[in-house]
């Protein structure tokens, strides 16, 4: 009985995940993009490295990693938390990275960890609908050394609780009551 409570109790809660992970996933093409699809509620990780090279022939004024994701009807987004960026030397933080959240940028010129961005793009929330976030250096000289970072998208759910659920959730709590009170009395 106990088992069945706490498994009731524990399937609404939301649990952390990391979602991608360079590493595990592969890199995330610079011309291209990483579909994270429809976020959880709770948190979401993305774990990520800027590295890049020049090559031959080919000019590419940027390095950067592009995610496309989706926050589903009934919830919002309500932070983006850059949990760690490192620059690789002082030179590559004076230059700078810039974060582009839809088609706005922002530039980040030091190593970051905690800071919240969608109040840098103005926004306390996003409601339902389909994003993009680009983790981007202005010139690829910059990322030959990698660049780690690490990001965590915060969903929550606009949904109420249903009667239903709220009414057994409290007679499981009554019955472990209950059955707890009558260990004691034996």
């Amino acid at each position: 009985m106990k088992r069945l409570i706490l498994a009731l109790m524990l399937a609404g809660s939301a649990q952390a995940a990391i979602i991608y992970n360079e590493a595990v996933d592969g890199s995330v093409p610079n011309a291209g993009t990483a579909n994270l699809g429809i976020l959880a509620p709770g948190a979401n990780t993305i774990v990520g490295t800027l590295a890049g090279g020049i090559l031959p022939g080919f000019v590419v004024p940027n390095v950067g990693d592009t995610y496309v994701f989706q926050v589903a009807p009934g919830t919002r987004l309500v932070s983006i938390t850059l949990d760690s960026l490192t620059f690789p030397s002082p030179q590559d933080a004076a230059f700078g990275m810039r974060i582009i959240f839809d088609s706005e940028f922002r530039m980040l010129s030091s190593d970051t960890f905690g800071l919240e961005l969608l109040p840098l793009f103005g926004s306390d929330a996003v409601g339902p609908g389909s994003y993009r976030l680009r983790f981007q250096t202005r010139d690829v000289r910059r990322a030959r050394t990698p660049w780690p970072y690490q990001a965590t998208f915060n969903v929550v759910s606009d949904e109420v609780p249903e009667p239903g659920s709220l009414s057994l959730l409290l007679l499981g709590a009554g019955a472990l009551f209950a059955v707890r009170r009558k260990r004691q009395s034996a």
